[in-house]
Protein backbone atom coordinates (compact mmCIF):
# COMPACT_ATOMS: atom_id res chain seq x y z
CA UNK A 1 0.00 0.00 0.00
CA UNK A 2 1.18 3.48 -0.64
CA UNK A 3 2.70 5.10 2.15
CA UNK A 4 1.70 8.62 3.08
CA UNK A 5 3.99 11.51 4.46
CA UNK A 6 2.86 13.49 7.30
CA UNK A 7 4.29 16.82 6.69
CA UNK A 8 2.81 18.65 9.67
CA UNK A 9 0.90 18.40 12.66
CA UNK A 10 0.08 21.41 14.90
CA UNK A 11 -1.92 22.63 17.46
CA UNK A 12 -4.74 25.17 16.35
CA UNK A 13 -6.83 25.21 19.40
CA UNK A 14 -7.29 27.91 22.27
CA UNK A 15 -5.50 27.23 25.35
CA UNK A 16 -8.72 25.94 27.25
CA UNK A 17 -8.53 22.95 29.21
CA UNK A 18 -10.60 20.92 26.78
CA UNK A 19 -11.06 21.22 23.13
CA UNK A 20 -12.55 18.52 21.01
CA UNK A 21 -15.06 17.27 18.52
CA UNK A 22 -13.70 18.93 15.72
CA UNK A 23 -14.60 19.75 11.55
CA UNK A 24 -13.35 20.81 8.90
CA UNK A 25 -14.30 22.30 5.33
CA UNK A 26 -12.22 24.65 2.56
CA UNK A 27 -13.33 28.05 3.22
CA UNK A 28 -16.39 28.95 0.65
CA UNK A 29 -14.97 31.71 -2.20
CA UNK A 30 -11.22 31.72 -0.24
CA UNK A 31 -8.87 29.63 -2.07
CA UNK A 32 -5.97 27.68 0.44
CA UNK A 33 -7.87 28.68 3.44
CA UNK A 34 -9.63 26.38 5.72
CA UNK A 35 -12.58 26.52 8.23
CA UNK A 36 -12.33 24.06 11.46
CA UNK A 37 -14.88 23.95 13.90
CA UNK A 38 -14.70 22.49 17.99
CA UNK A 39 -16.17 22.06 20.64
CA UNK A 40 -14.54 24.17 23.76
CA UNK A 41 -15.33 23.39 27.51
CA UNK A 42 -14.07 22.64 30.63
CA UNK A 43 -14.57 18.84 30.03
CA UNK A 44 -15.83 16.02 28.28
CA UNK A 45 -19.09 15.83 29.59
CA UNK A 46 -19.31 19.12 30.92
CA UNK A 47 -22.29 21.43 30.43
CA UNK A 48 -20.70 25.09 29.45
CA UNK A 49 -19.82 23.86 26.04
CA UNK A 50 -19.65 26.57 23.23
CA UNK A 51 -18.42 26.49 19.68
CA UNK A 52 -15.03 27.91 18.36
CA UNK A 53 -14.49 28.61 14.51
CA UNK A 54 -11.25 29.03 13.11
CA UNK A 55 -10.14 30.53 10.01
CA UNK A 56 -6.51 29.01 8.89
CA UNK A 57 -4.40 29.23 6.22
CA UNK A 58 -3.68 25.66 4.18
CA UNK A 59 -0.69 26.21 6.36
CA UNK A 60 -2.15 25.77 9.13
CA UNK A 61 -1.71 29.44 10.00
CA UNK A 62 -4.32 30.69 12.58
CA UNK A 63 -6.16 33.99 11.33
CA UNK A 64 -8.58 34.43 13.34
CA UNK A 65 -11.22 32.37 15.84
CA UNK A 66 -15.00 32.99 16.01
CA UNK A 67 -17.14 31.81 19.06
CA UNK A 68 -20.67 30.93 18.64
CA UNK A 69 -22.61 29.93 22.35
CA UNK A 70 -26.02 30.00 23.26
CA UNK A 71 -26.46 30.76 26.92
CA UNK A 72 -27.94 28.29 29.28
CA UNK A 73 -26.89 24.64 26.59
CA UNK A 74 -24.05 23.42 26.20
CA UNK A 75 -22.84 23.10 22.31
CA UNK A 76 -21.85 19.88 20.82
CA UNK A 77 -20.42 18.08 17.97
CA UNK A 78 -20.34 20.83 15.47
CA UNK A 79 -19.98 20.02 11.54
CA UNK A 80 -20.49 21.83 8.45
CA UNK A 81 -22.27 21.28 4.90
CA UNK A 82 -22.16 23.24 1.95
CA UNK A 83 -25.93 23.51 -0.05
CA UNK A 84 -26.95 23.19 -3.71
CA UNK A 85 -26.55 27.16 -3.67
CA UNK A 86 -23.26 27.04 -2.18
CA UNK A 87 -23.76 28.56 1.21
CA UNK A 88 -22.22 27.24 4.10
CA UNK A 89 -24.06 25.61 7.15
CA UNK A 90 -22.61 25.12 10.90
CA UNK A 91 -24.45 22.30 12.93
CA UNK A 92 -24.30 21.65 16.68
CA UNK A 93 -26.32 19.57 19.13
CA UNK A 94 -27.69 21.43 22.01
CA UNK A 95 -28.48 20.44 25.23
CA UNK A 96 -30.09 22.19 28.37
CA UNK A 97 -30.20 20.68 32.08
CA UNK A 98 -32.30 20.48 35.15
CA UNK A 99 -30.73 21.55 38.46
CA UNK A 100 -29.69 17.82 39.37
CA UNK A 101 -27.65 17.68 35.60
CA UNK A 102 -30.08 15.35 33.93
CA UNK A 103 -31.26 16.44 30.20
CA UNK A 104 -34.30 18.56 30.33
CA UNK A 105 -34.03 19.84 26.21
CA UNK A 106 -32.08 18.85 23.54
CA UNK A 107 -32.07 19.25 19.68
CA UNK A 108 -30.30 20.44 16.79
CA UNK A 109 -29.45 23.96 15.82
CA UNK A 110 -28.06 25.31 12.51
CA UNK A 111 -26.24 29.09 11.34
CA UNK A 112 -25.41 29.32 7.92
CA UNK A 113 -22.67 31.83 6.61
CA UNK A 114 -21.74 32.80 2.48
CA UNK A 115 -17.66 32.33 3.63
CA UNK A 116 -17.11 32.10 6.76
CA UNK A 117 -16.16 35.27 8.15
CA UNK A 118 -19.94 35.94 9.43
CA UNK A 119 -22.63 33.40 10.58
CA UNK A 120 -26.70 34.13 10.66
CA UNK A 121 -28.78 33.75 13.66
CA UNK A 122 -29.54 30.34 15.36
CA UNK A 123 -32.27 28.40 14.11
CA UNK A 124 -33.45 25.22 15.57
CA UNK A 125 -34.24 21.85 13.31
CA UNK A 126 -35.24 18.18 13.80
CA UNK A 127 -36.71 16.52 16.90
CA UNK A 128 -35.96 16.88 20.27
CA UNK A 129 -33.69 14.04 21.75
CA UNK A 130 -32.84 12.89 18.45
CA UNK A 131 -29.41 13.41 17.01
CA UNK A 132 -29.27 14.69 13.36
CA UNK A 133 -25.39 13.55 12.32
CA UNK A 134 -23.61 15.10 9.66
CA UNK A 135 -25.91 16.26 6.51
CA UNK A 136 -25.22 15.55 3.15
CA UNK A 137 -27.13 17.55 0.32
CA UNK A 138 -28.76 16.52 -3.06
CA UNK A 139 -31.32 18.33 -4.81
CA UNK A 140 -31.69 21.01 -2.45
CA UNK A 141 -32.65 18.78 0.40
CA UNK A 142 -30.27 17.79 3.38
CA UNK A 143 -30.06 14.80 4.65
CA UNK A 144 -29.17 13.14 8.05
CA UNK A 145 -29.64 9.47 9.88
CA UNK A 146 -30.50 10.41 13.55
CA UNK A 147 -30.37 8.15 16.44
CA UNK A 148 -31.35 8.18 20.21
CA UNK A 149 -29.64 5.86 22.32
CA UNK A 150 -33.08 4.17 24.02
CA UNK A 151 -34.26 3.56 20.88
CA UNK A 152 -32.07 1.81 19.28
CA UNK A 153 -32.25 2.40 16.06
CA UNK A 154 -31.41 4.78 13.08
CA UNK A 155 -33.69 7.19 11.20
CA UNK A 156 -33.58 9.01 8.24
CA UNK A 157 -34.28 12.86 8.50
CA UNK A 158 -35.02 14.58 4.86
CA UNK A 159 -35.28 19.01 4.66
CA UNK A 160 -33.68 21.81 5.37
CA UNK A 161 -31.20 22.93 8.33
CA UNK A 162 -32.81 26.40 8.17
CA UNK A 163 -36.38 25.26 7.94
CA UNK A 164 -37.26 21.78 9.60
CA UNK A 165 -36.23 18.36 9.11
CA UNK A 166 -38.42 15.73 9.29
CA UNK A 167 -38.56 11.79 10.02
CA UNK A 168 -38.42 9.89 5.99
CA UNK A 169 -37.62 6.51 7.13
CA UNK A 170 -37.89 5.06 10.78
CA UNK A 171 -35.75 2.28 11.53
CA UNK A 172 -33.06 2.25 9.03
CA UNK A 173 -31.05 0.33 11.05
CA UNK A 174 -32.45 -1.56 14.03
CA UNK A 175 -30.11 -3.05 16.86
CA UNK A 176 -30.96 -6.30 17.63
CA UNK A 177 -28.12 -7.49 19.89
CA UNK A 178 -29.31 -8.24 23.49
CA UNK A 179 -26.67 -6.04 25.58
CA UNK A 180 -28.32 -2.73 24.81
CA UNK A 181 -26.04 -2.16 21.91
CA UNK A 182 -26.94 0.95 19.39
CA UNK A 183 -25.86 2.79 16.47
CA UNK A 184 -25.22 6.26 16.76
CA UNK A 185 -22.69 8.67 14.46
CA UNK A 186 -23.58 8.21 10.83
CA UNK A 187 -21.52 9.32 8.28
CA UNK A 188 -23.60 9.71 4.87
CA UNK A 189 -22.11 10.00 1.05
CA UNK A 190 -24.33 10.64 -2.32
CA UNK A 191 -22.11 8.46 -5.31
CA UNK A 192 -22.50 9.50 -8.78
CA UNK A 193 -25.76 7.16 -9.13
CA UNK A 194 -27.28 9.03 -6.39
CA UNK A 195 -27.36 5.67 -4.39
CA UNK A 196 -26.50 6.81 -0.65
CA UNK A 197 -24.12 5.03 1.54
CA UNK A 198 -23.79 5.55 5.01
CA UNK A 199 -20.89 4.53 7.75
CA UNK A 200 -22.57 3.91 11.46
CA UNK A 201 -20.50 3.42 14.58
CA UNK A 202 -21.75 1.00 16.90
CA UNK A 203 -21.13 0.89 20.63
CA UNK A 204 -22.35 -2.63 22.52
CA UNK A 205 -22.34 -6.06 21.19
CA UNK A 206 -18.74 -6.33 19.33
CA UNK A 207 -18.72 -2.45 18.59
CA UNK A 208 -18.16 -3.57 15.17
CA UNK A 209 -19.03 -0.54 12.35
CA UNK A 210 -21.79 -0.75 9.90
CA UNK A 211 -21.45 -0.01 6.19
CA UNK A 212 -25.07 0.91 4.68
CA UNK A 213 -26.15 1.33 1.18
CA UNK A 214 -29.83 2.05 -0.46
CA UNK A 215 -30.82 3.50 -3.60
CA UNK A 216 -33.59 6.25 -3.98
CA UNK A 217 -36.09 6.55 -2.54
CA UNK A 218 -34.02 5.39 0.03
CA UNK A 219 -36.41 3.21 2.28
CA UNK A 220 -34.94 -0.19 1.81
CA UNK A 221 -31.01 -0.23 3.15
CA UNK A 222 -28.70 -3.24 3.08
CA UNK A 223 -25.95 -3.51 5.90
CA UNK A 224 -22.73 -5.06 6.44
CA UNK A 225 -20.83 -5.52 9.62
CA UNK A 226 -17.16 -3.97 9.19
CA UNK A 227 -14.23 -6.32 10.92
CA UNK A 228 -13.57 -3.19 13.71
CA UNK A 229 -15.23 -0.35 15.91
CA UNK A 230 -14.84 3.14 14.09
CA UNK A 231 -15.68 6.03 16.75
CA UNK A 232 -16.30 9.26 15.23
CA UNK A 233 -16.33 8.60 11.90
CA UNK A 234 -15.16 11.11 8.80
CA UNK A 235 -14.88 10.20 5.18
CA UNK A 236 -14.34 11.25 1.81
CA UNK A 237 -14.67 9.82 -1.56
CA UNK A 238 -11.30 8.44 -3.23
CA UNK A 239 -12.42 6.80 -6.83
CA UNK A 240 -15.35 5.15 -7.72
CA UNK A 241 -15.78 2.61 -5.02
CA UNK A 242 -13.28 3.46 -2.39
CA UNK A 243 -13.45 5.78 0.83
CA UNK A 244 -11.06 8.11 2.87
CA UNK A 245 -12.22 6.76 6.26
CA UNK A 246 -10.97 8.47 9.53
CA UNK A 247 -12.06 7.84 13.33
CA UNK A 248 -11.23 6.46 16.37
CA UNK A 249 -9.64 2.72 16.87
CA UNK A 250 -9.70 0.65 19.95
CA UNK A 251 -6.92 -2.12 19.18
CA UNK A 252 -4.07 -3.99 21.48
CA UNK A 253 -6.04 -2.42 24.43
CA UNK A 254 -4.82 1.16 23.08
CA UNK A 255 -6.99 3.93 21.50
CA UNK A 256 -5.92 6.58 18.59
CA UNK A 257 -7.21 8.26 15.70
CA UNK A 258 -6.54 6.18 12.47
CA UNK A 259 -6.42 6.86 8.62
CA UNK A 260 -8.05 3.53 6.54
CA UNK A 261 -8.73 3.17 3.28
CA UNK A 262 -12.45 1.70 2.65
CA UNK A 263 -13.24 -0.78 -0.53
CA UNK A 264 -17.41 0.34 -0.69
CA UNK A 265 -17.58 -3.45 -2.23
CA UNK A 266 -16.36 -5.67 -0.36
CA UNK A 267 -16.44 -3.53 3.16
CA UNK A 268 -12.41 -3.96 3.46
CA UNK A 269 -10.58 -1.54 5.56
CA UNK A 270 -6.78 -0.99 5.19
CA UNK A 271 -4.92 1.27 7.61
CA UNK A 272 -3.28 4.09 5.91
CA UNK A 273 -1.98 5.68 9.28
CA UNK A 274 -1.73 6.66 12.71
CA UNK A 275 -1.80 10.17 13.86
CA UNK A 276 -0.04 11.24 16.93
CA UNK A 277 -2.61 10.69 19.63
CA UNK A 278 -4.17 8.75 22.55
CA UNK A 279 -6.73 8.32 25.02
CA UNK A 280 -9.63 11.09 24.95
CA UNK A 281 -9.41 11.36 20.90
CA UNK A 282 -10.59 11.09 17.34
CA UNK A 283 -13.95 13.27 15.78
CA UNK A 284 -11.96 14.63 12.58
CA UNK A 285 -12.91 16.37 9.47
CA UNK A 286 -11.79 16.06 6.22
CA UNK A 287 -10.33 18.08 3.12
CA UNK A 288 -8.66 16.45 0.00
CA UNK A 289 -6.49 18.59 -1.82
CA UNK A 290 -4.85 17.22 -4.78
CA UNK A 291 -1.63 15.66 -3.55
CA UNK A 292 -2.38 16.67 0.72
CA UNK A 293 -5.00 15.53 2.84
CA UNK A 294 -5.78 17.76 5.66
CA UNK A 295 -6.72 15.79 8.89
CA UNK A 296 -8.47 18.22 12.13
CA UNK A 297 -8.51 15.86 15.07
CA UNK A 298 -7.90 15.90 18.70
CA UNK A 299 -6.25 13.87 21.30
CA UNK A 300 -5.39 13.81 24.78
CA UNK A 301 -1.70 12.34 23.98
CA UNK A 302 0.45 15.22 24.91
CA UNK A 303 -0.08 16.63 28.46
CA UNK A 304 -3.80 14.90 29.12
CA UNK A 305 -5.82 17.59 28.04
CA UNK A 306 -7.88 17.64 25.04
CA UNK A 307 -6.37 19.79 22.14
CA UNK A 308 -7.21 20.43 18.17
CA UNK A 309 -4.54 19.54 15.66
CA UNK A 310 -4.37 19.92 11.91
CA UNK A 311 -2.56 17.19 10.47
CA UNK A 312 -1.29 17.65 6.48
CA UNK A 313 -0.50 14.80 5.21
CA UNK A 314 1.02 13.81 1.46
CA UNK A 315 1.11 10.70 -1.16
CA UNK A 316 -2.44 11.43 -1.93
CA UNK A 317 -1.57 11.13 -5.90
CA UNK A 318 -0.01 7.53 -5.71
CA UNK A 319 -1.90 6.22 -3.82
CA UNK A 320 -4.94 7.65 -6.15
CA UNK A 321 -2.80 5.42 -9.05
CA UNK A 322 -3.55 2.34 -6.83
CA UNK A 323 -6.68 2.70 -6.33
CA UNK A 324 -7.21 3.64 -10.01
CA UNK A 325 -5.83 0.13 -10.97
CA UNK A 326 -8.03 -1.53 -8.76
CA UNK A 327 -11.11 -0.17 -9.62
CA UNK A 328 -9.94 -0.71 -13.47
Amino acid sequence: MQKLRTEKIQRISSGFAHCAFTDLIACPDRPGHLLCAYRVAHHHMSQDGYIEVALLSSAGTLLHRQRLHLSGWDLRDPQFSIDDRNRLWLTAYAKSFHPDGTVSRSRNISWFSANGDSWSGMHWFGENRWWLWRLVWRNQHAYSLAYQRKARRLDLFVGHPGKAMHRDVQGVLKETHPDNAFPNETELHFDADGTLWALARRDGGNMHAQLGWATPPYRRWSWTELDRYIGGPAWLPFGNSHMLVCGRDFSSNSVSSKLWLLQLTTGKLEVLTTLPSAGDTSYPGLVLDGDTLYISYYSSHIDACARVYLASLTGLTGLRNIVKQREV
